[in-house]
Parts: structure tokens; sequence; C-alpha cells
């Protein structure tokens, strides 16, 4: 079978829905095996199946009608090309007036959803990856909108005294690496796209765990 094959045979197979709904959330585990911190939304919320020419989406149900509830919102797109992609409406979050003093809520980032969402990608990718045979190259890469001011969430969670506020409006950050990399060293390719971000946060101290390898168990399709 070629490697076109096999991706197509992945995502269109008579077994696709159960057989990448089913990666997704043994994919989540293995990061919870490993000790990873549990996070929302994840791969093992409920996911729906919905076939396209370029690939297949999978996304969560969430809220009502056409509006969706963006906190809950993720949709994972994988493509014919071996392209992943992981669109989540939770990045950030209000911290309540009682954490703060000042009777003004705290904006702060949901680093572990973050760190989980790009462990998630990773593995993801590894797996296509594995099972089409391709070794090479990738490129990756993470965007995070509208987050100007926000602090890290752990760190106000914790009480710190005293916490460093994101100036810029937006962070995008791309490396390449290779499938080998992203099966055997997840946690480095995470720390190349995320590390910046969390220092320039005064949080990298507190998320390397979550930044380091051995990697989760691999899971395969």
């Amino acid at each position: 079978m070629s490697r076109a094959e096999a991706i197509s045979d992945l995502l269109y197979g008579p077994d696709a829905p159960a057989r990448l709904i089913k990666l997704s959330r043994d994919i989540h585990q293995a990061q919870l095996v490993a000790g990873h911190a549990d996070f929302e939304p994840n791969l093992a919320d409920y996911l729906t199946y919905e076939p396209r020419t370029y690939g297949v989406e999978l996304r969560t149900i969430s809220g009502e009608g056409e509006e969706p509830f963006w906190p809950g919102l993720l949709h994972l797109q994988l493509g014919t090309d071996g392209s992943v992609e992981i669109v989540c409406g939770r990045g950030t979050d209000q911290f309540g007036i009682e954490h703060r003093g000042d009777g003004r809520p705290v904006r702060v980032i949901l680093a572990s959803v973050v760190i989980g969402l790009v462990r998630s990608t990773l593995a993801l990718a590894a797996a296509l990856g594995d099972e089409a045979g391709y070794l090479g190259g990738w490129n990756v890469g993470i965007a995070l909108e509208d987050i100007g001011g926000a602090v890290d969430y752990d760190l106000q969670r914790r009480g710190a005294r005293h916490t460093r506020a994101y100036t810029d409006s937006s962070y995008q950050r791309t490396t390449t690496t290779s499938t080998g990399e992203l099966v055997d060293a997840p946690g480095t390719v995470a720390g190349r796209l995320l590390l910046p971000l969390l220092r320039t946060l005064d949080a990298a101290a507190v998320h390397q765990p979550r930044l380091t390898d051995p990697a989760t168990p691999a899971v395969t399709p």
C-alpha cells in the first residue's frame, strides 16, 4: 500500500470514524499515564466525524444551535496530505475578583491546555507518519490570539506575588522536526514552540516538567 493509500484508508476507510476517535482518546490517555496534567477540552471529549474532500474533521459538540460554546470548542482536522491541525477556543480564561483584591478579574493563559493540545497534535502527526511509513520532515507551529495582558494561570492560582503579563496581542512560533523526533522526543519539540512564551510569562520553570522527555507512550492507529 502506498503512503497516499495508507492515509486515505485511515481517514476514509469503513472503520475510520471509530478508529480515529479511539486514536484521539488513546493519545489523551497516554498523556495521563505519563503523568501529564489533565485539561479541558481534550481529545477524549465526544467528537463527531465529518469527511471532507481535503481530509476529515473531528470536533466537539459544544453549545446549542449555530452559536458554539467557545471554551469547549475543539476542532481537529486531518488532511489527505498528512497535515494535522487543532483549533481550540480555550487558551485563556478569567480569574475572578476574589483572586485579585481590587475588584477586577485577571486574564490568564491556560498553559496546561495549550501544552496538552500541542503534545496531542504532535502525537497525532507521529501516528499518521507511522501509519504512512513517512520518516521525513515536518513543519509545526502554534498561534495564540488575543492574549495581550494575560498572565500564567498556574502562577496566579498558586498566589505568586509577582506575575508577568504578556504584552503583545498574539503569539506565533514555528519549528521543524521529523517523525523520529515526534515519536522519541515530543517534549523537546513542544518546548521549542512554547518555551519562548513561558519565559516571557516567567513561568518556564513551572511548566518545564510537561515539556520534557522520555515521550508519552507511543500510540498507533
